[in-house]
């Protein structure tokens, strides 16, 4: 980050950078472990317990992910998401699935 974003003010929300950092954050990860040939073996992304990543943040990336036609189940209390293309079935066991 070069600047600090320019609705950075006193006056905001800091709340609403720390979901949208922390989306940031996920994202990156969940990209760099779908390119990697771990994901051939296993649709499940485990979030690291040290970076707990609040829902908000969870619900952006899944609805970014569903938009782009990827099916997406969270389970483990928001610590595991499947994330698996239509025709796949990664689980033999149901799981919470997140809709929107």
């Amino acid at each position: 980050m070069n600047n600090f974003p320019s609705n950075f003010t006193p006056d905001s929300d800091l709340n609403v950078f720390n979901i949208s950092y922390n989306a940031k954050i996920l994202r990156r990860e969940l990209y760099k472990y779908m390119l990697s040939k771990d994901y051939k073996i296993n649709k499940c992304f485990v979030m690291e317990k040290e970076n707990i990543y609040p829902i908000e943040s969870i619900n952006i990336v899944v609805k970014e992910l569903n938009e782009l036609g990827w099916i997406t189940k969270l389970t483990r209390g928001n610590t595991i998401l499947y994330v698996y293309k239509e025709g796949e079935n990664p689980f033999k066991y149901d799981v919470e699935e997140i809709e929107f």
